[in-house]
């Protein structure tokens, strides 16, 4: 640390206990109350720690080595203790209002208090006007996925820094509604991005488009008509004119107050990944062409789920830029993701095209956590314990990855250890909190670990910042099924939305039968072959949980179809005539307990991978927490 002095003083208040105020909150540390018009809650102590600490230094720095000095006395804490600590910081924030916690990429944390809250006397004019509607800014990509202007690769060398001017909105019209939606929307962009890892720097409005130093120019239009609000954004290469990203946007009149927020959360989603292009290659920029094609098949996965055609387009975009290791990472995790959608004669050569192309990747960005996750999505789920160690090898090589603490998140969900998940999942979503994919992954998590109103909160965000998107939805359900909490998940279940997931008719049947102990009534409501997914899901585990384990199985049988693998199958082989179910949490939840007691629980986990991840692992929450009479033969002879 090299500013220990000051530092000591920064501590007083907890030490004298006196309270103090931050945005609207007030915060009492002799009894850790944090309360505001509305609500109170009681923080952690190293919460507490943390915050007094940012508030100390209002709008400078701090470094996460310096809260782990200040906060946890110099001891070795991992990354994921810091990032759970200022993600329930920014919870505060969002209920309190009046400040928020700002990454500073690879460096630290920030807190800024808003306009007009208790304590903004520390910010200069020039901070103020960061935060002014309509005003321009320059954006330097040090994104946090890639941060590849401080971590050049081997063979690309160290690429110069782009930068992104973001110029005021054009109303067309004169409606007021138009003028609000124009004006908010570059303050939106501003926030969301530097919350999502870019780094922000002011600029000269005036100077704007004529900066010598701006790379892109970030601008947009908003329109009206009738009872509609359009917006169109476009990202443009001022070297040559062409548009490496652009989209469209629309609302309706009483939905408009949301449009600034979600243009700024579809930029900071898209931009996070393949924002890195910009600055992969040190003699030229990616093409614009190619660009623009890599971020819209990662749109077309993640926010569409056209997986089909965002594989196209990410096989040609890698042809395209051969060199680029982004081209060459997008075309590797999009097969992964494809490969159930590609025609089965096509997912050899598809498979073994993108298995080149991660290598390329490793080979061109050695030092981006990311490439390390592609063996285990181009080859056969249940290689666990490989899984972990290329996201643990990727987290060591690249801490700040945006993408590897999903990564691992989604390998522990899987083999049960549900709290370390969630923790990582957590992680995932501060490094880039508006992807709608993390945002619904938290709700999943939240759901399948009890946390109910945290699962609601996110839930709400997520429909609000993506209203066309399923996922939000998908993860909620998922998450109350592999929990087994079927009341809430009957009352969730809207039959105009939910239709393709679940028969709403038939789950409350079921779960009528599972209240009043009726097995009969359970079969019939799981008789016939035209049960929907989450259906199934259900029937597994209730009619495990009145005494039918048969017609348990018989369903774990359909989910898992690796089961009736040989083991002189070629995996590959196996693997691309079965690419999906593999949702193993729905054996490791709490929902499939009474599963577990069945002698048939060990053999369908060892045909998973699940039993030799267990033996050489920490074993799963329903071992550590329950204790189920299972675990003790997890570790011996199950035959």
């Amino acid at each position: 640390m090299n500013r220990p002095a000051p530092w000591r003083s920064i501590m007083a208040t907890v030490v004298d206990r006196q309270p103090f105020r931050v945005g609207g909150a007030t915060i009492d540390p002799a009894s850790r109350d944090a309360s505001w018009a509305g609500g109170k809650e009681r923080l952690q102590p190293q919460t507490l720690k943390v915050l007094t600490v940012l508030v100390g230094q209002r709008g400078e720095v701090v470094t996460r080595e310096e809260l782990v000095q200040l906060c946890w006395d110099g001891r070795a804490v991992s990354d994921d203790v810091i990032n759970r600590a200022v993600l329930l910081l920014r919870h505060l924030a969002e209920r309190a209002g009046g400040f928020q916690i700002e990454t500073v990429p690879r460096t630290g944390y920030r807190l800024i208090e808003n306009g007009g809250s208790a304590g903004a006397s520390w910010r200069s004019s020039k901070r103020k006007a960061i935060a002014g509607a309509g005003l321009a800014f320059v954006l330097v990509a040090g994104i946090s996925a890639w941060a590849l202007s401080e971590r050049p690769s081997a063979s690309q060398g160290r690429p110069p820094a782009p930068s992104v001017s973001v110029v005021p909105f054009t109303a067309e019209g004169g409606d007021s509604l138009t003028r609000q939606v124009a004006e908010s929307a570059p303050a939106s962009l501003t926030r969301m991005l530097s919350q999502s890892g870019f780094a922000i720097v002011r600029d000269d409005p005036a100077a704007a488009r004529d900066n010598s130093k701006t790379d892109y120019i970030f601008s947009g239009s908003v329109r009206r008509t009738g009872n509609v609000v359009d917006a169109s954004v476009q990202l443009v290469s001022k070297r040559d004119g062409r548009i490496a990203f652009s989209h469209d946007f629309s609302a309706p009149i009483d939905r408009a107050g949301d449009l600034a927020d979600r243009i700024g959360a579809t930029a900071a989603a898209e931009l996070a990944w393949t924002g890195a292009e910009m600055v992969l290659d040190p003699r030229e920029h990616l093409d614009p062409q190619v660009a623009n094609e890599l971020m819209t098949s990662i749109n077309l996965t993640n926010e569409e789920g056209q997986s089909i055609r965002a594989y196209q387009m990410a096989r040609h975009a890698a042809a395209m830029a051969p060199d680029a290791a982004i081209a060459q990472l997008t075309l590797a995790v999009q097969t992964g993701f494809s490969i159930s959608a590609i025609p089965r004669e096509e997912r050899p050569e598809a498979i073994a095209v993108a298995r080149r192309s991660a290598a390329r990747a490793r080979a061109l960005a050695p030092e981006f956590g990311d490439v390390y996750l592609t063996r285990c999505l181009l080859r056969s789920p249940v290689r666990l314990s490989e899984c972990e160690a290329d996201g643990r090898h990727g987290l060591e090589v690249d801490p700040r990855s945006s993408f590897v603490p999903g990564f691992l998140s989604d390998i522990l969900y899987a083999a049960g250890r549900e709290d370390e998940s969630l923790e990582l999942a957590s992680q995932a979503w501060a490094n880039d909190p508006y992807k709608s994919a993390k945002l619904a992954r938290m709700v999943q998590m939240l759901e399948l670990t009890g946390d109910r109103a945290g699962a609601d909160r996110y839930f709400k965000e997520a429909v609000r910042l993506w209203p066309d998107t399923y996922r939000p939805r998908a993860g909620r359900l998922l998450g109350l099924a592999v929990r087994g909490d079927y009341d809430a998940m009957e009352a969730f279940v809207d039959p105009a939305i939910d239709a393709e997931k679940v028969d709403k008719v038939r789950l409350s049947a079921l779960n009528s039968a599972r209240r009043k102990r009726d097995l009969a009534a359970a079969e019939q409501a799981c008789a016939g072959n035209s049960l929907r997914y989450l259906n199934k899901v259900v029937c597994m585990t209730v009619l495990a949980d009145l005494g039918d384990n048969d017609g348990s199985f018989a369903i774990a049988s359909d989910f898992f179809p690796v089961l009736g693998a040989a083991k002189s199958v070629n995996e590959d082989a196996f693997w691309l005539d079965h690419p999906d179910g593999y949702d193993t949490a729905l054996l490791t939840g709490p929902a499939a307990r009474a599963m577990r007691t069945d002698p048939r629980f060990l053999n369908l986990a060892d045909r998973l991978g699940l039993l030799a991840y267990w033996r050489s692992h920490p074993l799963p929450d329903f071992c550590v927490k329950a204790h189920e009479p299972v675990c003790s033969r997890i570790r011996g002879n199950f035959s």
